[in-house]
């Protein structure tokens, strides 16, 4: 209790020009964490992610998440949260909080999980390229692009939710409960994207050099696949993308592209091989060691 009354002394220990002096008060700042300040002290740390030296930015991502886990007053909060680390940290965030993320959304009730995929569409079509060598869409910077296309955990949880709740995302989605209401779900119903205009941003992801690794790619082919399923008009441009990775050297990407080619075929007499995934087992983010050495 004694510590918890210096606690804005601490955070502003956060800006201090001594780098040691900032590990320290970051690892204590972790411990004094609750359930009463969560809400006010999590803000402090996850603001700090973004001047936070790289050597220790993944380990301050697991502490977060963490503590999220341990205390998040509502599961939005806590999935907000994560989206806000996820786009913060970008390369630094571990496989973990990804899969934890996703677990999350799986077992969310309907409304959540069309808030979330709309949430994480927005961040898409705002930094993506508008080409596989073109500027951010709304952001307008190809330094914008290029950071986002680094970001893949934040990817490949976006391309999963995009594939599994397209009908979410492009219809009117289901009213959230009215405890949820706030700045963080400002302007989310308002993401209605036609399903072309998804196929053609998630084929920007795809093809951009920025893209680095295949693991999104991969999610990406799955993504279009599961909106070529459910939306008939989408089959033909999704084809298109497909047969670019045929003849790919990766071979993982070239035996998808292939196998989805043929399903493509016949999405409308089995059209169940596009169904959502039963729910995700949400697996607990581990504590790593202290920040201080």
């Amino acid at each position: 209790q004694a510590v918890q009354r210096h606690k804005n002394t601490i955070v502003d220990c956060l800006k201090d020009v001594d780098v040691s002096i900032r590990r320290r008060a970051l690892d204590l700042i972790y411990t004094l964490v609750n359930s009463a300040n969560i809400r006010l002290l999590v803000p402090d740390l996850i603001s700090y992610l973004t001047f936070a030296n790289s050597d220790f930015k993944e380990d301050l991502t697991t502490k977060i998440c963490f503590v999220v886990e341990r205390y998040a007053p509502t599961k939005q909060w806590h999935i907000d949260t994560l989206i806000k680390v996820l786009t913060l940290a970008g390369a630094f965030v571990p496989e973990s909080v990804g899969t934890k993320l996703l677990g999350l959304i799986s077992q969310s009730e309907p409304a959540l999980q069309a808030y979330c995929v709309k949430m994480l569409w927005g961040v898409m079509a705002e930094n993506a390229p508008l080409s596989s060598t073109g500027t951010a869409t709304v952001q307008g910077s190809e330094e914008d692009a290029a950071a986002y296309c680094k970001k893949e955990t934040l990817l490949i949880v976006s391309l999963w939710c995009i594939g599994e709740f397209t009908d979410m995302l492009c219809d009117a989605p289901p009213a959230l409960s009215e405890d949820a209401a706030g700045p963080a779900v400002a302007g989310w119903q308002q993401q209605r994207p036609a399903p072309l205009e998804v196929v053609r941003v998630l084929a920007a992801v795809l093809t951009t050099h920025y893209v680095q690794g295949t693991a999104v790619r991969q999610h990406g082919l799955v993504a279009l696949l599961k909106l070529a399923g459910r939306r008939p008009e989408t089959r033909e441009p999704v084809g298109v993308l497909f047969r670019k990775y045929v003849s790919s050297r990766d071979l993982e990407l070239q035996q998808r592209s292939c196998e989805f080619l043929g399903l493509l075929e016949h999405l409308g007499q089995c059209s169940q091989l596009v169904d959502r995934m039963p729910p995700i087992e949400a697996t607990p983010v581990e504590a790593s060691s202290p920040v201080v050495a």
